[in-house]
């Protein structure tokens, strides 16, 4: 070794804190141990990276590159250019938290333009799950449709269209039940007064089916769901 605690310019980064050595080294050597004469203890790793001097080159030191390589070892992954220029304490592993599928499904929902305001029915453990939405940007909230997950993905919603008001009555494995508030002709969109209709929509395995009659979603029927 002929210099300790070197800043050198590498590939357009500065890396700190490097061993300089006028030992014989060769192109091809990068990344080998430099080697302590006295003691045989390994000093750095070989970075064969400048010309700006002959016989003169550099080496990481063995404290900077032995915290690198324990975090390799322990989590495995690419490592930056900079990366040993200016290290950091190694982390141990923190591997990311993989997002819920009740997240998954509220950020579907959200992509098809609807808001979920209640997830507290959404179980993972359940084959059949639905989410009522509100189309995002609705002044009233009244523009609400149910969205449909079969095993963490979309199966697709219960009508078409929106109705005013819709929830959730119960669930089981397989099927979802659906509760629609009822208007009558006359009703204003605020207060509706034709009561409200259970529709049960089955999953079968391959297709999902509603086994009652959705009401309708005209503002002149008699009990629409608008």
């Amino acid at each position: 070794m002929s210099g300790l605690g070197r800043t050198v310019p590498i590939n357009g980064i500065n890396r700190h804190g490097m061993v300089q050595t006028d030992a014989a080294v060769n192109p091809g050597n990068s990344g080998g141990p430099l080697l302590s004469v006295d003691s045989g203890e390994v000093v750095g790793l070989v970075d064969l990276g400048t010309h700006q001097a002959n016989g003169i080159a550099f080496a990481v030191s063995a404290q900077v590159a032995e915290p690198l390589l324990e975090a390799w070892q322990a989590a495995p992954q690419p490592v930056s250019p900079g990366a040993c220029s200016n290290p950091s304490p190694p982390q141990p592993p923190n591997p990311s938290s993989p997002q819920t599928a009740v997240d998954r499904a509220v950020a579907k929902v959200r992509e098809l333009g609807f808001t979920v305001a209640d997830t507290s029915q959404y179980d993972p453990n359940r084959t059949l799950n639905v989410l009522v939405g509100v189309r995002t940007g609705s002044a009233d909230g009244t523009a609400q449709q149910a969205f449909f997950f079969v095993n963490d993905s979309y199966v697709g919603t219960d009508t078409s269209d929106t109705s005013a008001g819709v929830s959730v009555a119960w669930q089981n494995d397989t099927t979802s039940a659906l509760s629609y508030q009822l208007y009558s002709s006359s009703d204003p969109q605020c207060c509706p007064t034709g009561g409200s209709a259970t529709v049960r929509f089955h999953w079968d395995g391959t297709k999902l089916t509603p086994l009652d009659p959705i009401p309708p979603s005209s503002y002149s029927d008699d009990h629409s769901r608008r």
